[in-house]
């Protein structure tokens, strides 16, 4: 799992056993197996697609508050979605 996102996402943004209470408010949280930070909207599309081809659970993280991360943290991969200045658009 760890090698296959790894070569997709990109080895040096794929960071393991991240500790999540550092990305939520309550300062709380176990880790997350696998931890990317998404910094455009490509990126963000990019680890989404990866997880769900390689059926890795996932979950994505914004800003942190309204969450709470339980102590044995989350089997998977967490995203954290930092990309800015994106927009959304009716094509139909």
């Amino acid at each position: 799992m760890e090698k296959e996102l790894a070569a997709r996402l990109g080895a040096k943004k794929l960071r393991r056993d991240e500790p999540l209470g550092q990305y939520t408010t309550f300062k709380i949280g176990g880790p997350a197996d696998l931890f990317y930070d998404a910094t455009s909207t490509d990126e963000l599309a990019g680890a989404i697609t990866a997880a769900r081809e390689l059926d890795v659970p996932w979950f994505v993280l914004g800003l942190g508050a309204n969450i709470l991360v339980g102590d044995k943290g989350f089997r998977g991969l967490v995203i954290r979605n930092t990309s800015q200045h994106f927009n959304f658009s009716d094509d139909g």
